[in-house]
């Protein structure tokens, strides 16, 4: 019976962010100073193809350093982003804070990390390649009347 309320076939993308898993920071500021060594450097970039005439651009870099002494122990770091999905871009970079506290002397691998982080985030609109619902033609069956938006 419950198979009827399953669709057939959903499909679904999220333009806002293309490489989560590839910048920690932005996923989470706990992950602050989570590296081997003494500081640590990402960059990636990455294309993917959403139309015949957009793409989805996004371009981050993060840095991070790990910081122990007798009193704290956890990490700093700061991150940039560029995202461009279609008519849509947004630019954030942030700071954050991690802080790690043992739980337990005799246990070695169990910590609790807490992130804190500020930031800015600007989202832009990129008019041209935007398509409205009023831009539909039914005589053509395409987009070609022009848009009443401002």
């Amino acid at each position: 019976m419950a198979g009827w309320l399953a669709p057939l076939a959903a499909r679904a993308q999220d333009p806002s962010n293309a490489l989560p898993f590839a910048q920690p920071l932005v996923l989470s500021p706990a992950h602050a100073g989570l590296i081997e060594g003494s500081y640590g450097i990402r960059a990636g970039h990455r294309i993917r193809r959403a139309t015949e005439a957009d793409y989805f651009n996004t371009t981050a870099i993060q840095a991070d350093m790990p910081l122990a002494t007798r009193w704290y122990r956890g990490g700093v770091a700061a991150f940039f982003q560029n995202d461009r999905a279609g008519g849509l871009q947004r630019v954030q970079g942030a700071l954050a804070l991690a802080y790690e506290a043992p739980l337990g002397r005799r246990v070695r691998y169990h910590h609790l990390r807490a992130g804190f982080q500020a930031g800015f985030q600007q989202w832009t609109v990129v008019a041209p390649s935007l398509i409205f619902q009023d831009q539909f033609s039914l005589a053509s069956a395409s987009f070609t009347v022009p848009t009443s938006e401002n």
